[in-house]
This record gives C-alpha cells, sequence and structure tokens, in this order.
C-alpha cells in the first residue's frame, strides 16, 4: 500500500496484531469485529505536534471505537495507525456507514479535544490525495490528518525584584499556557550584581534560566552591590583616628562615604593623602568607583603660650612682680620682673632665664 501526500510516497507495510497495547486514558474498544485501520499523518493542537504518550480514539457518536497511545509524533514518513472495530453481537463497536469522531488527549497539559469537522482532512491512503469525509466500513482504511485549535489553560508567572536591579520579563503578573516553559533573566543595575533567585527556577544561581509553568509561580531576582575597599589610615600612627575606624571598609560601588579626622590630644589635622574630595578638610568625602586608600596626616600642636613661673629663695626675705606664682604670656613677650627686699634683706641676684641676672628689674 502507498500513500500519497504533498508529492511524498510513503509506503505503508500494517498488520492486525492480535494483543495490541490499548491506550491509557481512553480505554479499550470492547469489539475485535471487521478491523478498520485509520492511518494518521498529523495531530497537533495550535500546530504543535502531539508526542509520545498522548493518546487519540476515535467514536461512533458516543461510542468508542478505537484508541492509541502515540508511540512517536506522527508524520507523513511516521504513520500512526488507529485500528477501529465494528461492533459485534453485543460488543460495542462503529456501525457500518456512520461518520468518524476524533478526540485527543495531551498528556503533558491534561488536555482533551474533540477535533471538529473542520479540524479533520481525510485522504486517500492509496493516493494521497484528499477525499470527503470517510465513513466507517469493516475491513477498510482511511488517512486523516488532526489539526485541532484547543484553548489552553494559564498559569500565572509573577515576577520581583530586590533593590539593585530588575527583569525579563519586567517585574509584574503574566499568564503562560499550561506547562509551557519561560525564560526568565535578571538584569543588574550600574554598580549592583546577580545575586540568586527566590522560587522555582531551573537554576537560581544563573542569571538567565527558566520557569516551569506547570502552576502559579512567583520568583524574585536578589542582587547585590558590587564592593570595593576603603582603606584608612592615620600618620604618623597613635597621633588621632579617622571615621571609619582605620582598616578596611567594605562599600558599595558609586557610593560617596564621608571621612572624618579626628586628632589626639596635643595633635593637629594636617591634611588628606588619597582620593579625597578635599584634602585640606578634617571631614570631606570618597567616591568608591574602585578600592581606595585614604590617609589621615597629624602633627603635634605648636605651642602658643608660655609660663612664667615666679619664686623667692627663702619665703618672706621679699617678693616679686610678677608675684611668686606661675603666669602665662604669649609665646616670645619680653615681660619686666622685679624683685623687692623685706626690711633687713638685700636683693642678691636672679636665678633663671634673665638678661641681667643682678639687676633687681630687669627684662
Amino acid at each position: 500500500m502507498s500513500v500519497v501526500r504533498d508529492k511524498i510516497i510513503v509506503f505503508l507495510f500494517m498488520l492486525i496484531i492480535p494483543g495490541i497495547a490499548f491506550a491509557n486514558y481512553f480505554p479499550a474498544p470492547q469489539s475485535n469485529f471487521q478491523p478498520m485501520n485509520i492511518y494518521i499523518i498529523e495531530i497537533t493542537y495550535n500546530g504543535v505536534d502531539l508526542i509520545a504518550g498522548d493518546e487519540v480514539a476515535v467514536f461512533d457518536g458516543a461510542t468508542l471505537a478505537g484508541s492509541k497511545v502515540l508511540p512517536y509524533v506522527a508524520s507523513s514518513s511516521n504513520v500512526v495507525e488507529l485500528i477501529a472495530y465494528r461492533e459485534n453481537n453485543g460488543d460495542a463497536g462503529f456501525k457500518e456507514g456512520n461518520l468518524m469522531i476524533f478526540k485527543a488527549w495531551d498528556a503533558s497539559a491534561g488536555i482533551e479535544h474533540t477535533f471538529a469537522d473542520s479540524e479533520v482532512s481525510y485522504f486517500d491512503p492509496a493516493t494521497g490525495d484528499p477525499i470527503p469525509p470517510a465513513a466507517f466500513q469493516g475491513l477498510g482504511s482511511v488517512m486523516v490528518a488532526l489539526n485541532g485549535t484547543v484553548t489552553l489553560p494559564t498559569h500565572d508567572l509573577t515576577m520581583q525584584t530586590t533593590t539593585g536591579g530588575t527583569t525579563s520579563p519586567a517585574p509584574g503578573t503574566y499568564a503562560y499556557e499550561a506547562g509551557s516553559t519561560v525564560s526568565i533573566e535578571a538584569l543588574p543595575d550600574a554598580g549592583w550584581q546577580f545575586d540568586y533567585w527566590e522560587g522555582s527556577v531551573a537554576d537560581p544561581n544563573a542569571a538567565q534560566t527558566t520557569v516551569n509553568m506547570d502552576a502559579d509561580k512567583i520568583v524574585t531576582a536578589h542582587f547585590t552591590c558590587i564592593e570595593h575597599t576603603l582603606s584608612m589610615i592615620v600618620d604618623p600612627a597613635g597621633t588621632g583616628t579617622t571615621t571609619p575606624t582605620p582598616g578596611d571598609t567594605l562599600v558599595c560601588e558609586g557610593e560617596n562615604v564621608t571621612v572624618t579626622a579626628t586628632p589626639a590630644s596635643g595633635y593637629e589635622f594636617v591634611n588628606w593623602s588619597g582620593p579625597v574630595a578635599d584634602p585640606n578638610s578634617g571631614t570631606t568625602t570618597v567616591l568608591m568607583d574602585a578600592d581606595k586608600s585614604v590617609t589621615a596626616n597629624f602633627q603635634a600642636v605648636s605651642p602658643t603660650t608660655a609660663t612664667l613661673t615666679m619664686q623667692v629663695n627663702q619665703t618672706g626675705w621679699g617678693t616679686t612682680s610678677p608675684a611668686v606664682g606661675q603666669h602665662d604670656y604669649p609665646l616670645n613677650d619680653v615681660v619686666t620682673v622685679t624683685a623687692t627686699p623685706a626690711a633687713g634683706y638685700e636683693f642678691l641676684s636672679w636665678d633663671g632665664g634673665v638678661l641681667i641676672p643682678t639687676a633687681r628689674r630687669r627684662r
């Protein structure tokens, strides 16, 4: 027997084999009388081939006449044979001359579909030429193509994201056909990087992955900032501190970090070494577009005053001006000092840094 369709000749070598395996979703026919061979060269839902494990059946009205589990994708070069049986002695089957009704079961999507007359094409199995809708005929044969338009159930995919990026599809909720596979991608903002997916995805650690829409799904893209190291240094050590504290601090890329230099007692801030906005300000900023190292430089505070300490060699023998004790004067000032002896005593000399040690009044 040869089948001709679209100029392709397919040679069919078919035998009716006792003990044939019937379908699972559709039950086995009751009769095995006067089988009719139905050669299926195409069976699709919405243009997509049904595959191995899906099922096809033929009915006479509500009566099942034959059923088959697809062993492979039907095509003109890989024909699937569906056998229908005529009713006999109370065993249900087709009635001679009645029209055929085809049904299919998409096992993965869980969808049964009854093919409308317009969705069934009939061909002469000998020539491959189109023919009018065929009727059941015991010991007969026909070739058919089944192309159904099916409303498939959908599931919702909700895309979410944390701070630092967006997704493709964009955040929101979308309806996809049940059983379909959706490609998704995490898209980090500048200065951020993809971390992981939360939810039912094929690979939670890949920015580009897929979601199997076998149910409603919610997936969230998590991002982390790209970090750089800010190294804070004090020079000389121990002369002050900084904010952030001396040492290494991890900072997100693009952040402007405020840095502050605080001198220890007896020291003063000099300047910053390194890439700061204002090297002469004790408080300034550092733009973290890469690893950065900055140093707060300090120096000892220069004195602005000097202390003059006045003393007499024996209490009660005389007085001084300024009086005995400590007195602060601007650095480098010249101070006049006077020694006045008590009654019965006389001035002898000055000890210390005076110009003329033997003068009672000297500067």
